[in-house]
């Protein structure tokens, strides 16, 4: 019987979670903490959407050359990866564990923003035959 009481993990504060704890675990709370994360892809979506949309008519009017399509196909994939992680951050199921120390929130942090910020740097010309090997921006 001592076995079994001792693989139980009582939580200490069992019974006493304050009102900022009870919200902590809400849907709620974790769309609120991860709104500046979408905002920040929005931001780099509204960024990219000028060249995406002059690559576009391009396309539709049939002027498009070679190494502009390739463009066009590699912003088409970053907006619509960002568009993914916008969805998956709103539908995710809510955390059940915190991260522990202030240099591991801080790295959770830089390393989500991080990430994403590439969206900021100028579209790079490149030449066709790069293009074609390294299909980025």
């Amino acid at each position: 019987m001592n076995d079994i009481v001792n693989e139980i993990e009582i939580p200490e504060r069992a019974g006493r979670e304050s009102c900022w704890d009870r919200f902590r675990a809400t849907k709620s709370y974790d769309l609120l903490v991860g709104a500046p994360l979408m905002l920040w892809l929005a931001f780099g979506l509204h960024a990219q959407s000028t060249l995406l949309v002059g690559r576009a008519a391009e396309l539709f009017s049939g002027n498009i050359d070679l190494r502009n399509f390739l463009q066009f196909a590699a912003f088409l994939g970053s907006f619509s990866f960002n568009i993914a992680m916008i969805y998956f951050l709103i539908v995710r199921t809510k955390p059940i564990a915190r991260s522990k120390g202030l240099l591991s929130r801080i790295t959770a942090f830089v390393g989500a923003f991080l990430g994403t910020s590439i969206l900021l740097l100028p579209a790079a010309k490149l030449t066709l035959p790069t293009q074609i090997f390294f299909p980025t921006y």
